[in-house]
């Protein structure tokens, strides 16, 4: 979506164009520029996890988490992943 994002906001009304652009352009937006707070080597040392598939989804978790202002700092992120982990790790 990030190379299509200024055709959509084009089609906004003109007074919202100016906010979503700007926020478009901040790279610190985690909203239009999500990332993990934490990283994949970061999470298998510190809660133990295993490298695989499993830790890919539990970065797309942490990264929407962070994205709608769940996760303020690096404690939050790891208490998020070792709830995540112990409830979805089974079931994939």
């Amino acid at each position: 979506l990030e190379e299509d994002l200024p055709a959509f906001i084009i089609q906004l009304p003109l007074k919202d164009q100016q906010i979503w652009i700007n926020r478009w352009r901040d790279l610190e937006d985690p909203l239009f520029h999500p990332f993990s707070p934490v990283d994949g080597n970061t999470l298998k040392n510190l809660l133990q996890l295993p490298e695989g598939p499993q830790l890919g989804s539990l970065m797309a978790h942490l990264c929407h988490e962070r994205a709608f202002g769940r996760l303020l700092n690096l404690e939050e992120s790891l208490q998020e992943a070792r709830i995540w982990w112990d409830h979805n790790s089974t079931l994939l």
